[in-house]
């Protein structure tokens, strides 16, 4: 008796994200063990980490999810959910990520020194960085949401179901 079994084709949108987060999370990988240890350096050189704030925060932050989107994306490749679940979440820590970055940026650029050091919040400074470090974000976002779609959702379903591997 002859079978045809057909696996079920990987949708468009799933390839693209996981390609993407191969790219990214190589990328991300590299650029925050870099950003860590040229911290590291920076604190040894100058004795103190007070001055470097939140930077070696962002670093592990993109450490973690340049990881975890590169661990997900080769199981989103095999349309496995475990791959699916980590790169949304890589998503949505990545969207956190450049938001509270944004924010943060955004606080400082638009708080002036007065005369007597007292310090005052103007908002129409912070205006056009938000958009543009939110612009950013927004990608991620959208990811985020297309890997929740009935399509992807459905064939990783279906190829959890055959215990194709």
């Amino acid at each position: 008796m002859i079978r045809f079994e057909v696996a079920p084709i990987r949708p468009r949108v799933a390839t693209v994200v996981a390609v993407v987060w191969i790219y990214v999370g190589v990328c991300w990988l590299l650029t925050g063990l870099f950003m860590l240890l040229g911290g590291l350096q920076l604190v040894r050189i100058a004795g103190s980490a007070e001055w470097l704030g939140f930077a070696p925060a962002f670093a592990v932050g993109i450490v973690v999810s340049g990881a975890m989107g590169l661990r997900g994306a080769f199981g989103l490749l095999r349309l496995k959910e475990r791959g699916r679940a980590l790169v949304e979440w890589a998503n949505w820590l990545s969207f956190a990520g450049f938001i509270l970055f944004t924010l943060t940026f955004c606080n400082g650029f638009a708080r002036t020194i007065g005369y007597f050091g007292s310090s005052e919040f103007d908002p129409s400074r912070a205006i056009l960085p938000f958009f543009m470090g939110s612009s950013f974000a927004v990608p991620f976002l959208i990811m985020a949401r297309k890997l929740r779609s009935q399509e992807v959702r459905y064939a990783v379903r279906d190829t959890e179901m055959r215990g194709d591997y």
